[in-house]
């Protein structure tokens, strides 16, 4: 449980809680992964939704990671 709660006091004091779309790093942190290749697998798998408003631009849709996230966890025996 504190470890859930350190998670909820980082993205609150990145402010990821309140956007709506999120930066390739927030991303990143939200799915505790280090690997931009790995975000954009997933991006391309379909499995989380992006925006790309400009060439060098890329947000992730904050929600769907969340969705993602839930839609893969595991319950424990």
């Amino acid at each position: 449980m504190e470890a859930l709660q350190q998670f909820a006091l980082e993205l609150e004091k990145q402010k990821i809680v309140h956007k709506l779309w999120i930066s390739v790093d927030e991303a990143k942190n939200m799915l505790s992964i280090k690997s931009s290749t790995t975000l954009f697998k997933l991006k391309n798998e379909g499995k989380i939704s992006f925006a790309q408003p400009s060439r060098k631009i890329l947000l992730f849709e904050r929600q769907s990671i969340l969705d993602f996230l839930e839609n893969n966890k595991q319950n424990t025996f």
